[in-house]
């Protein structure tokens, strides 16, 4: 967790260099970073708006093979629909790599995705 407060300090002051720093000290510390110290960098992501470290972040946790579970795949969705960009795409995607793991999510997931895309007048 304090990892994750420093992060989210070096993002909210635009510092990628300290942003950088700090997360590789979340996947250097010794042993294999588990999946929920990835998931607290992707929830720092999402809610700063950040889907490029979001993406960055998650094809890091598939070259180091770690399992994503449903928490990973919320927070990816959430983050993605909410940021500036809302590329509803993108969390479409998501929602379907979640699905094609075997997750469930729960309705209020897809309902973010609807409302998101009924916002940007998305609705195709």
């Amino acid at each position: 967790r304090t990892f994750a407060a420093l992060l989210e300090a070096a993002l909210n002051a635009d510092d990628s260099t300290a942003a950088d720093y700090w997360y590789q000290g979340v996947v250097a510390t010794p042993g294999q970073p588990a999946v929920v110290s990835f998931n607290l960098l992707l929830d720092v992501a999402a809610r700063k708006g950040r889907v490029k470290l979001l993406r960055q972040w998650f094809s890091k946790m598939q070259e180091l093979v770690i399992e994503p579970n449903p928490e990973t795949f919320r927070t990816l969705i959430m983050g993605t629909v909410k940021s500036a960009e809302g590329d509803l795409e993108t969390a479409e995607s998501w929602y379907q790599q979640a699905l094609e793991a075997g997750f469930r999510l729960s309705a209020g997931d897809f309902e973010e995705m609807i409302d998101a895309a009924l916002v940007r007048n998305d609705v195709e």
